[in-house]
């Protein structure tokens, strides 16, 4: 049996397993361990425990990602929320010829535009 396959196992079983942060593994709620199921942990600790780091790692990545797109979002909603009110930053959104944005919104632009190159808001 994979690791993968004895963590959905447990899960199934109701269990939740933690990895500590010297790396042991806690297993709640303790009422629901059998002597099957500690011997397969025990038999499985290492796999067990690798596992459970990737899913961490995996976990952090994922919340690196939302927030560098949650900055992107919030740069967005400020050009535009003031693009909407702004007649100047209207006419310059329609291209080269139709005018410069105002000062603030100038701003804006820029910090969202850099926010974009960066591919957050994709």
């Amino acid at each position: 049996m994979t690791a993968a396959a004895i963590l959905e196992t447990l899960r199934d079983a109701g269990l939740q397993l933690n990895l500590t942060s010297e790396h042991t593994i806690k297993v709640k709620p303790a009422t629901l361990l059998n002597d099957e199921l500690r011997t397969l942990i025990r038999s499985h600790k290492d796999e067990l425990a690798k596992l459970l780091e990737a899913e961490i790692d995996a976990h952090e990545r994922g919340l690196d990602v939302w927030k560098e797109q949650t900055r992107w979002r919030e740069r967005s909603t400020s050009y535009y929320m003031h693009h909407i009110g702004c007649a100047d930053c209207i006419a310059a959104g329609r291209g080269a010829g139709y005018g410069e944005r105002c000062a603030a919104g100038a701003g804006l632009w820029t910090v969202y535009q850099q926010a974009s190159a960066k591919g957050a808001g994709c």
